[in-house]
């Protein structure tokens, strides 16, 4: 029986400073299990979530 295959988490960034999600992508990306795509603002978020739910918002306060 084969395994079955899973969809990637989808996770999106969110924060204003490119350093931070830089980091956070270098992390991330290396697990296949994640979908990884950033924002750096709240204006720019909010349009790929509509488009693209993601299944976890990870974002600096």
């Amino acid at each position: 029986m084969a395994a079955a295959v899973s969809e990637p988490i989808r996770i999106l960034l969110v924060d204003d400073e490119p350093t931070m999600i830089g980091l956070m992508q270098s992390i991330l990306d290396g697990q296949e299990a994640y979908l990884v795509d950033a924002a750096l603002n709240g204006e720019e978020a909010l349009a790929k979530v509509v488009r693209s739910p993601p299944d976890l918002l990870i974002t600096d306060l």
